[in-house]
């Protein structure tokens, strides 16, 4: 192989990463790793682009005497087109959060930003015995079930 295009990266880990080499022997541009560093579902992978970035560095290319190593810069898409920007700035106090108590398992990055401002968030207590969707969408218990459930 002579390219290899990966998104959703952070689900990887290192050492998964690492057998890439063994598919694509293109060091130097065979690579385009995508993801976000704060999305990471897999247990016990802390992904971070800055450590992806330097097994590149020492693993994958091995250096000649007197050879500087290079490794491409890291591009950030700070710009969310489909997320309100109230939402955002919730998700950046909980990265914000992340950053002061666990500062070595995300990469440290900008804000996004949004021009995206809908209406403020509704938060819903139902009680315990309450049915959270006849809550949300209305309708009496006797009804068979909440009727065009999205539609509106």
């Amino acid at each position: 192989m002579h390219f290899v295009y990966i998104d959703e990266i952070q689900d990887f880990s290192m050492s998964e990463i690492s057998l890439f080499k063994y598919i694509c022997q293109n060091v130097i541009e065979g690579f385009l790793f995508t993801g976000d560093t704060a999305k990471t579902i897999g247990r016990s992978i802390d992904f971070r682009y800055e450590d992806a970035r330097s097994l590149f560095y020492e693993d994958f290319k091995p250096l000649q005497e007197g050879e500087k190593g290079i490794v491409s810069k890291i591009f950030q898409l700070k710009r969310n087109f489909r997320t309100d920007a109230a939402v955002i700035a919730l998700a950046q106090s909980v990265i914000e959060l992340v950053y002061y108590y666990f500062p070595l398992t995300i990469d440290v990055l900008e804000s996004e930003t949004s021009s995206i401002c809908g209406e403020a968030p509704i938060l819903l207590e139902p009680d315990s015995d309450d049915n959270a969707i006849m809550t949300i969408f209305g309708g009496n218990e006797g009804d068979a079930g909440p009727g065009g459930f999205g539609a509106q």
